[in-house]
């Protein structure tokens, strides 16, 4: 029987719906009922806010506090897709 696995859309790429979308991914799904899981943000860079300081008085240059959502899932089962 074939089994069409779930799809999880997560709205939002900010603290929480990252860290949602990495915990189950993580998370030990059988593997015939895994989930794809697809985090949608309108941006394409995740913004790390409490380091947003150190940027303006640079001390630190904007890949380390805006990193690429594709460079933080890379590695993962997490599909990425930019929209609002």
């Amino acid at each position: 029987m074939n089994v069409t696995p779930a799809q999880i859309y997560i709205l939002g790429g900010g603290f929480g719906g990252l860290y949602t979308a990495l915990q189950l991914d993580r998370f030990s799904w059988k593997t015939s009922l895994k989930p794809q899981i697809i985090l949608i943000d309108k941006n394409d860079r995740f913004l790390f806010t409490p380091f947003l300081y150190k940027f303006v008085t640079q001390e630190l240059q904007q890949w380390e506090i805006a990193p690429p959502y594709l460079k933080l899932l890379a590695g993962t089962h997490i599909r990425f897709c930019r929209g609002q």
